[in-house]
């Protein structure tokens, strides 16, 4: 029976030697203190206004996942319109030309490539959507505040850059039909 205690004994005392990390506060609570101070007060006076929520900022995972967002459009924007005259130029001259002569086939490669260069950008767009998504999430929770219009802000940006490429794409490929 010894034994038994002794090899419990460890089992029982690693029990003790837990973090406290996972238990409430004790403090007391912004409604606890209200109500002291509401008895202290004569009857008639009015309290004071609640102290209002501190509405957190965005989190350092959500202002990098954006600004990463940010820099790969802006990377892709670039190679983009670096891309642009040279495929203008290839369906310039392939458009008014049948489907599948030479011309049409490098002019269809060309708007291929560009096609590839925006994906930096509908990636991006992709990405600064599900921050946005989680981040309104958490401010419907009440779990955070103040943040989602930057974020909106940026996307309006992606968003605005991603259509401008599409309708540049859609517009060039109309020219080769």
């Amino acid at each position: 029976m010894k034994s038994l205690a002794c090899l419990a004994l460890p089992f029982l005392l690693a029990g003790c030697l837990q973090g406290s990390d996972n238990f409430p506060s004790l403090a007391p609570r912004a409604y606890e203190v209200t109500q002291a101070r509401a008895a202290d007060r004569p009857q008639g006076e009015a309290l004071p206004p609640p102290p209002t929520a501190q509405l957190s900022p965005l989190s350092y995972a959500q202002r990098q996942a954006a600004d990463t967002a940010l820099a790969t459009h802006e990377r892709a924007e670039a190679a983009f319109r670096a891309a642009l005259p040279a495929v203008r130029s290839n369906v310039g001259a392939a458009s008014g030309g049948a489907p599948g002569t030479e011309g049409w086939v490098v002019a269809q490669q060309a708007l291929s490539r560009l096609d590839i260069e925006r994906s930096g950008s509908v990636s991006a767009l992709a990405d600064i959507d599900a921050v946005l998504a989680a981040r309104l999430a958490q401010e419907q929770d009440g779990a955070a505040g103040n943040g989602a219009a930057a974020l909106a802000e940026t996307r309006q940006e992606i968003a605005a850059a991603v259509a401008d490429q599409s309708a540049i794409i859609a517009g060039l490929a109309a020219r080769l039909r």
